[in-house]
């Protein structure tokens, strides 16, 4: 009988590769250091689009903007507290106006609360979404002259002022051309 060695699904070169990956000092957190906590334009409200979840990244990291039921601009971490499938990937179910996971089903509110789990028992799916466990990050937004603005950092967000929204967006005028 001939029998055949199989091969290790990570060989050596590979491993050591993402060994190598896995130490590497993550650029957000260099990054995030020495960022000013300020407001940060994430979009602008006319390239986004209103009927559905828009993936952005802000420093390495991945983040979801959409738009609820109150046409309010909602920022939140891309990724499902249930296995962490991208967000940006759903939908917005408009007869609730949450955002829904595309894989299972979860519903997110614009604060990031769960709100529905399908999979769950009727008198369990209360305690299920209320965990701190099943909530997604999600961050204060403003939209000042078209640019929705989010604050990434933790504590109080200061003023949109503070931000110099002016300075980054400039106004055009129609005699420039």
């Amino acid at each position: 009988m001939n029998a055949r060695r199989l091969q290790p699904a990570l060989n050596a070169r590979r491993l050591q590769h993402i060994v190598m990956v896995a130490t590497e000092p993550i650029p957000t957190t260099i990054a995030t250091a020495r960022m000013p906590r300020t407001w940060v334009p994430l979009a602008s409200d006319y390239e986004l689009d209103t009927e559905r979840p828009t993936p952005v990244k802000f420093l390495g990291k991945r983040y979801v903007i959409w738009r609820d039921n109150e046409d309010t601009w909602r920022v939140m971490d891309d990724a499902c507290a249930h296995r962490l499938a991208p967000l940006s990937e759903g939908r917005i179910d408009r007869k609730s106006g949450n955002l829904e996971c595309a894989y299972h089903g979860w519903q997110f509110s614009g604060c990031g609360s769960c709100k529905r789990i399908p999979q769950a028992h009727s008198d369990q799916e209360g305690s299920a979404c209320s965990s701190r466990r099943a909530a997604v990050a999600s961050y204060p937004t403003q939209v000042e002259k078209a640019v929705v603005w989010f604050w990434p950092w933790d504590g109080e967000p200061s003023t949109l002022d503070a931000a110099s929204p002016q300075r980054m967006v400039a106004p055009v005028s129609a005699d420039a051309a």
